[in-house]
């Protein structure tokens, strides 16, 4: 018997909800903004109707196909199950492009301190081609970007640039004081490792390596608490972040 092929409309509600479920489901704090970048803003087809991210209401026509706790590298099936996940993680958004999908740590519980920045790949979601096949898919983490200071600041924001090979952090200078309460902290300067990935402002990050992201380049002089949104565009031909 043939099985129905997903329509487009699924594959991008698909989407929606692995972001959804990357920022909600596996570290209990929202990831991204459907629609726009503020919520009460975000609608929902042409009837303009809001999304229900305040009032617990699931974001209509969106089912949950996939889950990774992030608790390490490798398919959610091993190694990114609820149980696996650290309790005191958060994360602040989430961003797509073509295969990948990008999250940031703004905080990190101490089982792995320090980590800043996943990447994951999302593409048997997107070659899906029959609700069996898309019941299967797996999220799976290809790599994770740690600080060097462990204990230092978090990134509230990632937006990618147009290739997809960098992704742009934006960072704030605080001192997770203890890391497991969400990192509300005081600003720190006595760590003597202290360097401009620890003192918040934004993060040049390079991805063309899925498995291995690193940090390549920070602006911290122009910020005093850091930043804490960014946005790339490309201007007749010059790339532009905006922090």
């Amino acid at each position: 018997m043939a099985q129905d092929p997903v329509p487009d409309s699924t594959r991008r509600a698909v989407l929606k909800s692995v972001g959804a479920a990357l920022g909600v489901g596996a570290v209990g704090s929202a990831a991204g903004h459907p629609g726009g970048y503020e919520k009460g803003t975000s609608v929902d087809g042409p009837g303009g109707e809001p999304f229900g991210l305040d009032d617990g209401e699931p974001f209509r026509n969106v089912a949950a196909y996939g889950y990774h706790s992030i608790g390490s590298t490798g398919r959610s099936s091993l190694h990114g199950q609820e149980g696996q996940r650290h309790v005191g993680d958060r994360n602040a958004e989430v961003r797509c492009h073509g295969d990948i999908a990008v999250t940031c740590f703004r905080a990190s519980d101490d089982e792995d301190a320090g980590r800043r920045m996943a990447v994951l790949d999302i593409s048997e979601f997107n070659d899906a081609e029959t609700e069996a096949e898309l019941d299967e898919a797996e999220l799976s983490v290809t790599g994770i970007l740690h600080n060097v200071n462990a204990e230092a600041n978090r990134a509230t924001d990632v937006k990618l640039s147009d290739d997809g090979e960098y992704a742009f952090l934006a960072t704030q200078a605080l001192y997770p004081g203890p890391i497991r309460d969400g990192s509300n902290g005081s600003t720190e300067f006595t760590d003597p490792r202290s360097t401009p990935q620890a003192t918040g402002g934004v993060v040049a990050v390079d991805i063309s390596d899925r498995g291995n992201p690193r940090t390549i380049d920070s602006v911290t002089e122009a910020f005093s608490t850091g930043v804490h949104n960014v946005f790339h565009h490309r201007i007749d031909g010059t790339e532009y972040v905006f922090a």
